[in-house]
């Protein structure tokens, strides 16, 4: 099934640790908790019917700003400049809806947005799944960072890779050779001196 727009396929964008360099459910959690101190003891309870009704309740008691993760610039910059080319752009993520939402709102580089919901995590297997039945399989290309995603990428056109260690990298390369890769962005610290 090839839904794509022209012959361009639509590149698909994991959010944990590819597009920001963090957890977004460790993040709300530790929001949560600090407003709320008392969830922390129903967190146990919350996992125990599943990692998606987990997200649901944290993402229920903690609201994340957008605006305040933080992106990784040369995610963002390669986004854009597939934007610009027209590609679809779907944000792929076993993230909460809402956050992925929020997220996808704020940057407003998205086309779609797939997302864990209806106690429904939609992580690796279950991600490979969404995308091949949207797109088919080969049907698409997906960005992601961890051996989570090895499922997707093996059904995906390109593999792109968010710095990867030298063991996933070597993984990704047994079944695909059309890999892409982003390597750690050097941070430029300055040093401001007050005169």
């Amino acid at each position: 099934m090839d839904i794509t727009q022209g012959n361009i396929k639509p590149l698909c964008v994991d959010l944990d640790g590819t597009l920001v360099s963090t957890d977004t459910l460790m993040e709300s959690i530790l929001i949560a908790v600090k407003r709320k101190p008392l969830l922390l003891m129903l967190l146990p309870f919350w996992l125990m019917k599943g990692r998606a009704y987990l997200k649901k309740r944290v993402s229920e008691n903690a609201s994340i700003d957008a605006a305040l993760l933080p992106y990784k610039e040369q995610i963002i910059n390669y986004i854009k400049s597939e934007k610009d080319k027209g590609r679809e752009i779907v944000l792929a993520t076993a993230t909460d809806r809402k956050i992925a939402l929020a997220v996808s709102s704020y940057l407003n580089l998205f086309d779609k947005v797939i997302a864990t919901e209806n106690n429904h995590n939609l992580r690796s297997k279950e991600k490979r799944n969404a995308l091949v039945e949207l797109f088919g399989e080969k049907g698409f290309d997906y960005i992601g960072d961890s051996r989570a995603d090895l499922t997707v990428w093996a059904k995906a056109d390109v593999a792109l890779i968010v710095e990867p260690s030298r063991s996933l990298l070597n993984k990704v390369k047994l079944f695909t050779e059309n890999i892409i890769v982003f390597e750690k962005e050097k941070q430029n610290f300055k040093l401001f001196i007050k005169e």
